[in-house]
């Protein structure tokens, strides 16, 4: 049988090779080759999952043609599938892992199945040709979900605490090159104070190369809770780099003007302070203190906040934003001139109530299996309705959006058992800073469809893992 399996690998593998250098795609070429001899390492290093860990934030899209082309993807995009495979291979029909990791990744599976019919039905309505990005979105989905498998067979419980460190070492470094990048190399003659970081994060199928200021702000807001959230639990150097680097993290979150990741963070911080520590409370007064500092050098900033209460408190906002067709809005335009004589930040914010009333009709008229994945605007006008719940409902139907919740109703048990039965400080304290993720995930989500981007699910993904782990140790120790 295993030789059957290397076989059928090497076959794969020389298949992808000489495919890219038929059509001279030799970065894909370097990629395998590496990827081959760093396989043979994967399962007798333990250094790999560090760099896993460390590195996967700061991987970058790699262009699939010329500059102006919308198709990119990332190197886990090949990694993951080929590392996965040899995981399955080789450990995971003889290990005794496979049954509570099927049980977490089933719900995933039947979304994925779901997601992809509700994807070719659309393709028979509209046009193969028009589902490119859904297919996109759901290769997205499916590599991302698998990463979550290697992790696992990855990862072991006496190296988590180092994980978790070097991940968030890796946010520090996202954070430093974004306020390098603020200061020094934005261009303020042609961008002004609009500009918001992003970083080192992208999206898939964005043609412009950049990240998105909101997905940089949700992974920044994770990485501040986890780690105020365990960072008693490391000595010395590590002690002083996680709040240093918390603070960092802070600077530079107020730089991206993610309005959602603001408001997630002070509920984490709520949440924390009051199951850890309560004198954490005391954080949020100083987060707005240090707010106010920031004004002087992102003015932006202090627009993203007051449009917020714009929004919310002036009944002619959704009169007039519900009464015009905000569907092929130039955003360059209203980015300088505004809409209606409302600011930039009031028409983003107030867009979305339009998005979210379309987004409900329709979901209403394909309510079972969706339009499939990224396919809205086909139907709608708009590309997503600014609420990744609601987006799911409307993708993948009322079919799709239960193995969703499914799996997080799943890891909520998992949640329930470990504080049930732990001792451990640093299982308890990890857990509880993946309640406060799972808060900010719900926040951001409400108000904006974030986590379609691939590096936001992939530490989502990440840090399940994480919890797999703390879970399965805490059921050894009590048992």
């Amino acid at each position: 049988m295993k030789k059957t399996f290397l076989i059928i690998a090497f076959l794969a593998v020389s298949t992808v090779l000489l495919t890219s250098v038929f059509y001279e795609m030799y970065w894909l070429f370097l990629i395998i080759v590496c990827i081959c001899i760093i396989i043979p390492i994967t399962f007798v290093k333990s250094a790999i999952p560090y760099l896993f860990a460390f590195f996967f934030p700061l991987s970058q899209m790699i262009p699939l043609g010329d500059k102006s082309s919308k198709l990119a993807l990332y190197p886990e995009y090949v990694l993951i599938p080929l590392v996965s495979q040899f995981i399955f291979f080789f450990f995971y029909y003889q290990s005794n892992k496979k049954n509570s990791v099927a049980i977490i990744l089933l719900p995933l599976i039947i979304f994925l199945l779901i997601a992809f019919f509700s994807l070719l039905l659309s393709g028979l309505n509209l046009g193969f040709e028009k589902i490119f990005q859904g297919i996109g979105a759901w290769i997205m989905f499916t590599v991302s979900f698998m990463s979550l498998f290697v992790f696992v067979y990855l990862f072991e419980k006496k190296n988590l605490q180092n994980l978790v460190f070097l991940f968030l070492l890796s946010s520090f470094t996202i954070s430093i090159v974004g306020i390098i990048e603020y200061i020094f190399l934005h261009n303020t003659v042609t961008e002004g104070n609009s500009y918001r970081i992003s970083s080192l994060f992208g999206s898939f199928l964005r043609s412009e190369r950049q990240g998105n200021p909101n997905v940089l702000g949700t992974f920044l807001t994770v990485s501040i809770l986890l780690s105020i959230s365990v960072r008693q639990l490391y000595y010395g150097i590590k002690k002083n780099i996680l709040l240093s680097g918390a603070f960092i993290n802070l600077f530079a979150l107020f730089l991206t003007s993610s309005r959602s990741g603001l408001v997630a963070l002070v509920i984490g911080i709520i949440y924390i302070g009051s199951v850890l520590e309560r004198r954490l409370l005391f954080v949020i007064p100083a987060i707005f203190l240090f707010s106010v500092g920031t004004f002087i050098l992102n003015p932006r900033w202090l627009d993203r906040l007051t449009s917020i209460w714009i929004v919310l408190s002036d009944s002619s906002v959704f009169k007039y934003f519900t009464s015009i067709n905000l569907r092929h809005l130039d955003w360059n335009y209203v980015n300088y001139f505004g809409l209606g004589g409302y600011s930039v930040d009031v028409v983003s914010g107030a867009s979305r109530l339009a998005a979210w009333l379309v987004g409900v009709e329709t979901f209403l008229r394909f309510p079972f299996l969706g339009v499939g994945l990224r396919m809205n605007y086909f139907y709608s006008g708009f590309e997503t309705a600014e609420n990744f719940f609601l987006d799911i409902l409307v993708m993948t139907g009322i079919l799709g959006f239960i193995c969703f919740i499914w799996f997080f109703y799943k890891i909520r048990f998992i949640i329930k058992d470990i504080l049930r039965r732990t001792t451990d400080k640093f299982s308890r304290n990890y857990t509880y800073a993946y309640i406060s993720m799972m808060i900010v995930f719900v926040v951001v989500s409400l108000t904006g469809s974030v986590f379609f981007n691939f590096k936001l699910m992939m530490m989502l993904s990440f840090l399940t893992s994480l919890l797999w782990h703390v879970h399965k140790h805490t059921i050894q120790e009590t048992e």
